[in-house]
């Protein structure tokens, strides 16, 4: 029987070697890419109800009463962060599309990171390391982030504006549950502590996105019983 070539399980290797945080900022420039015509695509539908003719987001500053405005218009009170983001944008770019359509880009990006930890820390564990034979955690978490961040199904959240409302809860919905991960896997007393700390607020952050993170103790549920304690 001939010998198996050992340079065979490696043939991702030279591909490993390049460092999976350069790799995914490759993909952040896809993104941007991607989504850089959309610029000044106008807006439709939902986009006027939710926030272009719902004066509670036109503010001049970012005081308690503008705050207060805010939670107290449409949405404000569920949906507080998304509508207080549309808030922002009116006030630093004097209403410009560009201005709302980048935001949504960048929110799109953080996700894209919030997914890749997630992947990082579940193929830490014992489980996802028996599970991963052929390629490293890194580059295997960098693929599916890559994956999710492209897929043409993105294309709805990112360029259809009031749509940020789905991304931002996607947004804290993800870094809530990689922050988990990373405290139950976490050795270090210390780091444990701040883990813990930022995934109660990117949980809290998810609650006051949209109605929909309701399933976020269900989803951390799912984690611990699959992954960490199984």
């Amino acid at each position: 029987m001939p010998m198996p070539d050992p340079h065979q399980p490696k043939s991702l290797s030279r591909l490993g070697r390049i460092s999976p945080l350069l790799m995914l900022l490759f993909v952040f420039l896809f993104i941007g890419l991607s989504y850089s015509n959309t610029l000044y695509s106008p807006p439709v539908l939902d986009d006027r109800s939710a926030f272009i003719n719902n004066h509670s987001v036109y503010i001049d500053n970012l005081s308690w009463a503008s705050l207060s405005q805010i939670h107290g218009g449409q949405f404000g009170r569920h949906r507080f962060i998304p509508m207080l983001s549309f808030a922002v944008d009116h006030l630093l770019g004097q209403g410009s599309l560009a201005q709302f359509h980048l935001t949504n880009i960048l929110i799109h990006i953080l996700a894209t990171i919030a997914v890749y930890f997630l992947l990082l820390g579940l193929t830490k564990t014992s489980i996802g390391l028996k599970g991963l034979t052929f390629v490293t955690p890194g580059l295997f978490s960098l693929f599916v982030a890559a994956l999710w961040a492209l897929h043409p199904i993105q294309t709805n959240v990112v360029t259809y504006l009031v749509q940020r409302m789905a991304s931002l809860a996607a947004l804290f919905y993800f870094a809530s549950l990689a922050s988990y991960v990373w405290a139950r896997i976490s050795k270090s007393g210390s780091t444990q502590t701040t883990v813990w700390l930022a995934f109660t607020l990117f949980t809290l952050g998810a609650f006051f996105c949209k109605e929909n993170t309701a399933t976020l103790p269900l989803a951390v549920l799912m984690i611990e019983m699959i992954f960490i304690s199984p």
